[in-house]
């Protein structure tokens, strides 16, 4: 069995750092070096395994080297940035016949305990995920119907507004934006989704909007990309505004 071991510490100067990380992994192989020791000093736990040095050479080592293999570690963090990158690291670990070794945590996955507490380390953070997810989703849609614009662009044909709200995040203030009609945008997305159904290209429409002196957002010519996005746009809150737009030329039904 090819037994390696990996140490990461945050700063260069943090020498007595890695050093201690390289005596723990070696005392724990019976004070015979391992295979190979990959270190990582001065490097953030921020990064992405592929995004360190060391790390990266780990990781293609491990996955081309035959036959099973055990990764010592001090502790999870120095491996990990988190619960989410602990179990997309570790799939691959077993896909690689990779067992890891954690001597903080006492976590030694080349036990049959070891590996139970893998499975259930993947089932909560599924759940996590989940559960994460449905709030994150819940909260949009609560926002979505006090009027409120979520992202950097409003969907075609609406305009951000700041009505004088502030909000607080993570101790910083910022502005509350909500949207309202653009009345010219949608007059012109009227036109477009006009020129859409009688079977205009949007090759076609942009020449159309270009010739008859009507503007995208930014400035500069119309593309096709552009028209396809107008005509693939947020219909559901175009849907809620639609009873503000009856003298609108080809009124837009979404």
């Amino acid at each position: 069995m090819t037994v390696i071991g990996y140490v990461r510490a945050s700063t260069e100067d943090q020498k007595n750092t890695v050093e201690m990380q390289d005596h723990e992994i070696v005392r724990w192989c019976k004070d015979v070096r391992p295979d190979k020791i990959f270190v990582d000093a001065g490097v953030s736990g921020g990064l992405l395994m592929e995004r360190r040095p060391a790390g990266k050479a780990m990781l293609e080592f491990l996955e081309n080297s035959p036959g099973p293999k055990t990764l010592v570690i001090w502790k999870m963090d120095r491996l990990f940035r988190g619960l989410f990158d602990a179990v997309t690291v570790l799939k691959r670990f077993d896909a690689w016949g990779v067992s890891l070794v954690s001597l903080t945590e006492h976590i030694d996955m080349t036990t049959p305990a070891g590996r139970a507490f893998f499975h259930m380390l993947v089932t909560f953070a599924e759940l996590e995920r989940g559960t994460i997810s449905e709030r994150i989703k819940a909260s949009k849609n609560w926002c979505r119907r006090q009027g409120r614009f979520l992202g950097s662009l409003p969907t075609y044909g609406f305009k951000k507004v700041w009505r004088g709200e502030w909000k607080r995040k993570n101790g910083r203030k910022s502005k509350v934006w909500y949207q309202e009609p653009d009345f010219l945008e949608l007059a012109i997305l009227a036109k477009v989704k006009e020129l859409d159904r009688a079977g205009y290209k949007a090759g076609a429409i942009a020449r159309f909007l270009l010739d008859a002196g009507m503007l995208p957002r930014r400035g500069g010519p119309w593309h096709h990309m552009l028209i396809k996005q107008m005509l693939a746009g947020d219909d559901a809150t175009r849907r809620r505004w639609a009873h503000l737009l009856p003298d609108l030329p080809g009124r837009v039904e979404a």
